[in-house]
């Protein structure tokens, strides 16, 4: 069995050793909830054919155990190869994992190094990021712009991603889990399966839109606290479905929230999301004059808006 020598230099570069995988603990302030089965299928392959190329950082605890710091994507790939290994010459190789050992590592060290490790990680989703930051900050009592300066990222996306999590569940779900949308191709048609039966993919908010709808979330809540999960799910529906920009989404959410949307509490708010659109996003703006003289007032102030926006674009 392995074990890792006690230091005789703490400035020295840590050594590498290997770790038995039975003896690694999971990070507690590990932020990442889901792994890309994508992404791990192919780290899974690297390591087979070329071998880990980066080892893992624990720290050590009592009972002779370790636990990880840094590397959850790279032992859950170890635990995954000695799962499948078909010989003993392969269980061997994976049964222990490439590791170095940092020394005097305190609770709130191993949460931001989890933390920052994974913030450097595209594949982040955007809620775990939210809720990990959110989740060190209320933990260590810090302001706003000394969590960026620990974190190293720019003060805003902070700000924007600590709203994300205190963003409505309905709003986050969209960001995180996504929803389920039709596939269309590049003419905008939907992709059928052979029953006929159109395909679906699951489409996810991006940041910037979910911070627009839990803006919406709130103005419906004013109005129709009990209708808001319904009322913003159907407005994310659609604006997955249809692909919507994001200023498209902006325009819907600047309507509602300056009163242009009716605030009856009779269906008003499904029927204003389902006539916001006066055109089709692409490379061609197309409005009807038919459609605008019958347009209501939250469809015209939507459309000016985006209209707004482009002028300024064009401008620029």
């Amino acid at each position: 069995m392995a074990i890792l020598p006690e230091v005789t230099d703490p400035n020295a570069p840590p050594p590498t050793w290997r770790i038995r995988l039975e003896l690694l603990e999971p990070n507690p302030h590990q932020p990442r909830r889901d792994l890309d089965e994508g992404a791990l299928s192919e780290l899974v392959a690297s390591i087979r054919n070329h071998g880990l190329l980066q080892p893992i950082t624990v720290r050590r605890i009592s009972g002779g155990r370790y636990q990880l710091i840094a590397g959850h994507r790279r032992l859950e790939a170890y635990r995954r190869l000695l799962a499948s290994a078909e010989n003993k010459e392969l269980r061997e190789r994976y049964e222990n994992i490439p590791a170095h050992e940092k020394y005097n590592v305190s609770d709130e060290e191993m949460a931001l190094f989890a933390l920052v490790e994974n913030l450097q990680r595209e594949d982040l989703s955007p809620l775990d990021a939210a809720l990990g930051l959110s989740s060190f900050q209320a933990a260590n009592e810090l302001s706003t712009d000394v969590l960026a300066q620990r974190t190293g990222l720019e003060v805003d996306r902070v700000k924007r991603l600590l709203r994300l999590a205190r963003a409505p569940k309905v709003v986050q779900d969209a960001c995180h889990e996504g929803v389920l949308i039709s596939q269309v191709d590049e003419n905008g048609t939907v992709k059928l399966l052979a029953s006929g039966k159109p395909k679906h993919e699951r489409a996810r908010l991006e940041l910037m839109a979910a911070l627009e709808f839990a803006r919406f979330h709130a103005t419906v809540a004013k109005t129709a606290p009990k209708k808001a999960d319904e009322r913003t799910a159907k407005a994310i529906q659609r604006a997955l479905s249809e692909r919507w920009s994001f200023k498209r989404v902006q325009a819907l959410c600047r309507s509602a929230m300056t009163g242009s949307a009716p605030d009856r509490d009779d269906g008003g708010q499904d029927a204003f999301v389902r006539r916001c659109a006066l055109f089709n996003d692409g490379a061609e703006l197309r409005v009807r004059r038919a459609q605008l003289k019958a347009s209501m007032p939250e469809e015209r102030a939507a459309l000016l808006e985006l209209l707004k926006a482009l002028v300024a674009e064009l401008s620029a």
